[in-house]
């Protein structure tokens, strides 16, 4: 009987170990989601903002080229020119190992330390 009491706390105890491993897999998870999708957002906004921040710089230098040169579709060109250049060069980069860096720059950043939580407090 006394074996029987022993067998059935360990059974006990196993189900309650699984139930709390299964918790925190799943908190892990949560964990991980949020810390990806933070990193998403934050890493658009940036380009957002930079993306608006060089449109206006673009803009005023056709501008500043148009009014130094007297003609705005000699300013818009060149300005256009540049852009043009500098989209033929990046695509003629090897793209794969641009991909490649920035996919472990983010996996870099998601499996950080940083991140982690200690569970054990």
């Amino acid at each position: 009987m006394n074996n029987n009491s022993h067998l059935s706390d360990f059974s006990e105890n196993l189900k309650q170990y699984v139930r709390t491993t299964i918790e925190i897999i799943k908190l892990e998870l949560i964990e991980r989601t949020v810390i990806i999708c933070s990193f998403i957002l934050i890493q658009t906004l940036k380009w957002i903002l930079f993306a608006i921040g060089l449109f206006m710089f673009s803009i005023a230098l056709a501008i500043y080229i148009s009014e130094s040169t007297g003609d705005y579709a000699l300013g818009f060109g060149c300005v256009g020119l540049f852009y043009l250049t500098a989209a033929i060069i990046f695509s003629l980069i090897n793209q794969k190992s641009v991909e490649k860096s920035i996919q472990n720059k983010i996996i870099k950043h998601i499996f950080s330390d940083e991140h982690n939580i200690d569970l054990n407090k």
